[in-house]
């Protein structure tokens, strides 16, 4: 009797796995269990035998039922698992390529950039005999090696940007191209030391893409850079100059209104900002006369908050934005950038406002399209 309702039990437990449903597997414990005490019954035993062996069979259908699906339910959870590590690093993959694409766009952008500037105006001095020609092609020398360090560091994943420099740079190459740039911020010594790294790196990609833009799709004469920071809530800053983006520019970059979500450049800003919780706005100021401004907004978290705006001197004579020579003003020759030169550099035209201005520029516009265009 023993092996009877050991067998009927064994039997409920693989038809309970093709079950969805609970009643269902229910009903095929108490059919099992019915059919046992029928066969006991119509084999002549007694009322005690075919109760007996009806609860046995109750007890032995419902045990294999259970154990039948647990164990179904565990191998499923195991694939799901490992289908769900095979997803997670497919997602790690392409999370890495998108940020390599990033980063790659903004250094090579901006050195490419820079580099056309410097040979632009090596060749204008050397036609009109002056002097300078040769320290300009050095300069391109080191400003090559220095990408060429950059992207060893980018490929590595070690690259960190930092705000300060970047502005360095920044303002140096605007007044190489005859850009006038000035940079704003108030606030208390302490602000520039509590602003976070994270910040602060973000920051300097807007930075360095912003110049980029400016060289590449503006006609500016002036440029304006201005950061501030609301204690506890947020941080901005904002990269205005007086010549409106071209409107393929500005599709091609992302900073169109109806830009999508393919590209590189802005929207790639948007990704890296949205990534902090942040947000990236782009577009011609309106009623402001050919104005254009773009926009970078990250939260700051309490524990991380500044007690005031981006100061124009820290202690010691130096803040974020002071470590810049000059700050707050105009530039005065090329910084103290490592992407840029060390020395003023010469305006072949005679002003940095005249006619060779625009033929450096348009050298950069040149160089960078070429670049795209591979």
């Amino acid at each position: 009797m023993m092996v009877f309702w050991a067998f009927t039990g064994y039997f409920a437990g693989p038809v309970a796995l093709n079950l969805r449903s609970f009643r269902h597997v229910a009903g095929v414990v108490v059919g099992t269990t019915a059919v046992a005490a029928l066969v006991m019954a119509a084999a002549g035993a007694g009322r005690s035998e075919v109760a007996g062996c009806a609860v046995m069979s109750l007890l032995s259908s419902s045990s294999f039922a259970f154990t039948h699906r647990c164990s179904a339910w565990m191998l499923r959870v195991v694939q799901e698992l490992d289908a769900a590590r095979g997803a997670q690093a497919r997602l790690a993959v392409a999370e890495e390529r998108l940020r390599f694409a990033r980063d790659l766009h903004d250094v090579t952008g901006r050195n490419l950039a820079v580099i056309a500037l410097k040979s632009e105006l090596a060749v204008r001095t050397a036609r009109l005999g002056r002097p300078g020609a040769v320290e300009q092609m050095a300069e391109v020398q080191r400003l090559a090696g220095e990408a060429q360090q950059e992207m060893r560091e980018l490929v590595r994943g070690y690259r960190k940007v930092d705000l300060a420099a970047e502005v360095a740079g920044a303002r140096s190459v605007l007044e190489a191209a005859g850009v006038e740039c000035r940079t704003e911020g108030t606030g208390d010594e302490h602000t520039a030391a509590l602003l976070p790294e994270e910040v602060q790196s973000a920051f300097g990609w807007v930075v360095r893409e912003g110049t980029t833009n400016v060289l590449r799709h503006s006609e500016a004469r002036q440029c304006r850079l201005r950061v501030r920071v609301v204690p506890g809530r947020w941080a901005e800053l904002v990269l205005e100059n007086d010549g409106a983006a071209r409107d393929a520019a500005a599709k091609g970059s992302g900073g169109g209104p109806g830009s999508g979500s393919g590209g590189s450049g802005l929207v790639g800003l948007r990704e890296r900002l949205a990534g902090a919780g942040g947000t990236l706005t782009a577009g011609p100021v309106a009623g402001s006369g050919g104005r254009f401004r773009l926009t970078a907004r990250l939260p700051l978290a309490p524990a991380d908050a500044p007690s005031g705006r981006i100061p124009r001197q820290a202690a010691g004579g130096e803040g974020l934005l002071g470590r810049v020579r000059g700050f707050p003003g105009r530039v005065r020759g090329a910084g103290a950038h490592p992407d840029t030169a060390t020395t003023p550099v010469p305006d072949p035209g005679g002003t940095a406002t005249g006619t060779g201005r625009g033929d450096v520029r348009e050298a950069a516009r040149e160089t960078a399209g070429k670049g795209e265009a591979r």
